[in-house]
Order: structure tokens, then sequence, then C-alpha cells
């Protein structure tokens, strides 16, 4: 179900420490796929470079911005 998946993934990136990357980037992943997979490409842009802002090598955020970018 998409609200719950946005919701449960809402709650998840809100309450981990971005010190905590490794989760910090597992959420922020998930929305951007979940925003993708349900054609809301601009959210699903904003959180691929929120991504890319916490760590710019991470190659599946590359790629969602790169395929949302063209």
């Amino acid at each position: 179900n998409y609200s719950q998946a946005e919701k449960y993934f809402t709650i998840g990136l809100n309450k981990v420490s971005k010190s905590d990357i490794v989760d910090y980037l597992g959420y922020i992943l998930a929305l951007s796929e979940l925003y993708y997979k349900n054609s809301k490409y601009d959210e699903s842009l904003k959180y691929s470079e929120m991504g890319l802002d916490v760590y710019p090598y991470f190659k599946e955020f590359l790629n969602f911005f790169k395929l949302l970018r063209s």
C-alpha cells in the first residue's frame, strides 16, 4: 500500500540520526524508489538529491538522478 509505505519510510527517516548514515540513506532511497514507482518524479528527484548531498558516491542515487534529469 503506497500511503502506508510512504508513512513508514517518512517516520523512519525522521527518527533515524544522520550520524547513522546507512539507515539514513536507506530510508531516503526507499522514499526515492517509492515515489519513482508511483510516477511522482519531482519527489523522487528531491530525495535523490538529498541522498547525494549526504553521500555523493551512492550509485543508486546517481542512477535515479541521471534517469530523472534526462
